[in-house]
């Protein structure tokens, strides 16, 4: 470290030259790194559920791709309101990147040719209606139970389905689709008085990102003023501010140019990643702007105190930083490509605000003169003379009753471990009072939701679905899946082939059921040839089969479910198509973007834990590196996993469940409250060798020294991560609860528990673990 420093200081000018042209460059690419418009995914493209879904989507078509307009009018026959909305259904087919539109008036009348001896569609809302003739449509529409409850319901709500191109579904251009389609909306608004709602995957993942950008420029700005109050009420100085303020506002032009620089995109994970810069920079510069005071203070020598600085807490420094770096790290061995770069750029992003930190301080500190009186005021702040006193006089004479307090609340906090539930939904962290959940309410109301789940049946042979047996087994599990709970109205061949039978008998609505022995052979034949490309209309039927009719697609849709109730409901299915199907003449699959959200969920939790397992074995190995005594280490990490356990019965007993948004904390947490622990020994090592061992004595001079850090910084990172308790999204406001309630008991974990554990067990802590540490203590040159 001395050499380091001897370094900086004496090459100041260049290294300060260096460091501003590498911030300006990553700056300016910084500036050009794109938002996410991906669906996030969870699954690993290697597992089964990842497969299966990627071959639907290339068999059938892209289930997440469907924009749902719906709206309730019963005056929607009025030959009006019927114009207008013909209008607006025109004006969005016109749009350049939607590829379908269907609503009630595309609905396709099943006619026979008795010549021909063949089924053929026809619209049955034509153009240029009169009232009367629209009123008789209207009756006839009733009828065709195989629209009923997709495209309309008898309390008059209405759905248009509009089917997204899959080269604009990924890309900014789907913001621009949706924006015509909600002024075309409107337009027919005005004009009618009739309230549109929006839903579907499209439109969800598009109002998210939106209020992900809007969450990312306030948490930043409110994060760079936020510690800027802090900084002028801990040092007093404009000077030290402005300073800190230009570091961490490097931190994040790295932070960005570095993203731009690995092809990464913004994503609603990532965009945090400012604001954590930002607060940990500022921790950072706290911790070396108050050692910097102590050292002035001492002997007002201002190269020996900047050298002192670097060479008495550098280390301390640089190992706390990538403590907290391996905190954000871990999640590199997620599964999910959105974690493992976050966690990539979060390691690469703290050492980078270390390495700043660390240089720009000495040097920028260098230029200028040494600080007033009144900037070091806050190291004899009263009300934080009296807490030390107050710990010191605790850890001393009251250690009973600091394990008592802790031993109580840790089983306690034990207990609710056992309470926490591990579930989430689609709309978890959709803000309660946003459109965008008022509009859902109202398609789970109406339709039953729009998330989707498909289920694939293949007979294994050409043209095995119109077997009569294979349709009345499709028709047996359809019923059972109409009993469920908040799913909708599955729809599939089998619709197509009771809507046949229906138009055989001349659309009498009685006859919507599936044909006996005697009717199928020739209601089949009246089909049309999916294979014939003279033959128009026919994506109803190639949306539910494929060309050589062998398999089928049942489709339905669900409400906003949680976790565990996807999976009861995908197992109930799967367990009655094993009755129903065997295996040797069929092979079922049930997929869609609510199944894979469900085992990509499941999924992501359990490699998540084992990122916070490894966190803590990596930490554990670092710990042993610094301290070569097992009891030592034990001592330091009960100290710190203690925060954890308390958050996590905390979350059992508030009801917060257990799903990605709330588990990565723990890691993040572990790895930034460790660092205080770091601290603490730094000092705490180097004073036993000034004091021949005297732990005693040892121990409160190093509390006195580190605890003014320890505080200042703690409040730091509380504040700025409570910031995020404000975002719209309710994952990201849990976020901001739990790691500021952790590092709350953390600092008064390392503040309490860890000294006086040590003291109690000093005889059983070896002289030998303390002198082969890497922390070297450096005498002043």
């Amino acid at each position: 470290m001395y050499k380091i420093i001897n370094f900086i200081l004496r090459y100041r000018l260049t290294v300060l030259i260096t460091f501003s042209i590498l911030t300006i460059f990553l700056a300016y690419r910084g500036v050009w790194v794109p938002m996410s418009y991906e669906y996030a995914q969870m699954l690993p493209q290697s597992d089964s559920e990842s497969i299966t879904y990627q071959e639907f989507k290339k068999q059938f078509e892209e289930d997440g791709a469907i924009f749902f307009i719906g709206f309730k009018d019963s005056a929607i026959f009025r030959l009006n309101h019927y114009n207008e909305f013909s209008k607006l259904k025109d004006s969005i087919r016109k749009i350049e990147g939607v590829k379908l539109v269907l609503s009630f008036q595309d609905i396709l009348l099943l006619k026979k040719d008795t010549i021909s001896k063949k089924f053929f569609l026809k619209k049955l809302f034509s153009d240029s209606l009169s009232q009367e003739k629209i009123d008789s449509l209207f009756k006839v529409m009733k009828s065709l139970l195989f629209y009923k409850d997709f495209l309309f319901t008898d309390s008059h709500a209405y759905v248009l389905l509009i089917y997204i191109s899959n080269e604009f579904l990924n890309s900014i251009k789907r913001n621009e689709i949706l924006s015509r389609i909600e002024k075309y909306c409107q337009l027919f608004s005005d004009k009618t008085g009739v309230t549109l709602h929006f839903s579907g995957m499209p439109y969800i993942r598009t109002m998210i990102t939106e209020l992900a950008k809007i969450d990312i420029k306030r948490f930043t700005i409110w994060a760079f003023l936020l510690v800027m109050i802090l900084l002028l009420i801990f040092f007093r100085s404009i000077r030290i501010t402005v300073i800190s303020l230009i570091i961490v506002l490097a931190g994040v032009a790295w932070t960005l140019g570095l993203m731009d620089i690995l092809g990464f995109k913004i994503t609603i994970l990532s965009g945090v990643l400012p604001v954590i810069i930002i607060i940990i920079g500022i921790e950072n510069a706290v911790y070396l702007i108050i050692r910097y005071h102590q050292e002035v203070t001492c002997h007002k020598n201002q190269a020996l105190a900047l050298v002192n600085v670097l060479k008495r807490t550098g280390l301390a420094i640089f190992l706390a930083n990538l403590t907290t770096a391996i905190g954000f790290g871990s999640f590199m061995v997620a599964p999910s490509v959105l974690f493992r770069e976050f966690g990539l750029i979060a390691f690469t992003s703290i050492l980078s605000i270390f390495l700043l930190t660390i240089v720009l301080i000495p040097v920028l500190f260098s230029y200028f003169p040494l600080p007033l009186p009144r900037h070091m005021h806050h190291l004899s702040f009263k009300w934080r003379n009296k807490f030390e006193d107050f710990i010191l006089r605790v850890i001393e004479e009251r250690k009973k009753i600091i394990y008592l307090s802790f031993s109580v609340i840790g089983l306690i906090s034990v207990v609710g471990i056992f309470l926490i539930q591990n579930r989430s939904s689609m709309l978890d962290d959709v803000p309660q009072d946003h459109r965008m959940l008022k509009d859902f309410v109202f398609f789970e109301e109406n339709f039953s939701g729009v998330l989707p789940m498909e289920i694939t049946i293949d007979t294994k042979k050409k043209k095995g679905i119109f077997s009569l047996s294979t349709l009345r087994r499709i028709d047996s599990l359809q019923s059972y899946i109409s009993s469920f709970q908040g799913v909708s109205r599955p729809i599939s061949v089998v619709d197509v082939v009771k809507y046949a039978k229906q138009a055989f008998y001349q659309g009498d609505s009685s006859m919507y059921e599936l044909p006996n022995d005697y009717e199928k052979g020739f209601i089949l034949s009246y089909l049309p040839n999916l294979n014939n490309k003279k033959e128009n209309n026919t994506h109803i039927i190639k949306s539910f089969i494929d060309s050589s009719y062998q398999i089928v697609r049942i489709s339905f849709r669900l409400k906003n479910l949680t976790t565990p109730q996807i999976k009861a409901i995908k197992d109930s299915i799967a367990g009655k198509m094993k009755q129903l199907f065997p295996e040797e003449k069929y092979t079922c699959r049930i997929t869609g973007a609510s199944v894979v959200f469900e085992k990509g969920t499941r999924y992501l939790v359990d490699n998540l834990f084992y990122s916070v397992v490894l966190t803590i074995i990596v930490i554990t190995i670092l710990m042993f590196f610094l301290f070569r005594d097992y009891r030592l280490i034990l001592i330091i990490m009960i100290a710190n996993i203690f925060p954890l356990v308390f958050t996590a019965g905390f979350m059992g007993y508030t009801g917060i469940p257990l799903k990605p948004s709330t588990i990565i904390i723990y890691s993040i947490a572990l790895g930034i409250a460790i660092d205080s622990a770091i601290q603490l020994l730094s000092r705490f090592r180097q004073h036993l060798r000034s004091h021949l061992y005297d732990m005693k004595t040892s121990l409160k001079n190093a509390l006195r020294e580190t605890s003014p850090g320890m505080i200042y910084s703690g409040i730091v990172l509380m504040s700025g991560f409570f910031i995020f308790v404000f975002s719209f999204f309710g994952g990201t406001r849990i976020l901001g609860y739990l790691v500021t309630v952790t590092l709350l008991m953390a600092i008064l974990s390392n503040l309490m528990l860890l000294p006086s554990l040590i003291l109690s067990y000093e005889k059983y802590i070896s002289r030998k673990a303390i002198e082969d540490s890497m922390l070297e203590l450096e005498e002043n040159e």
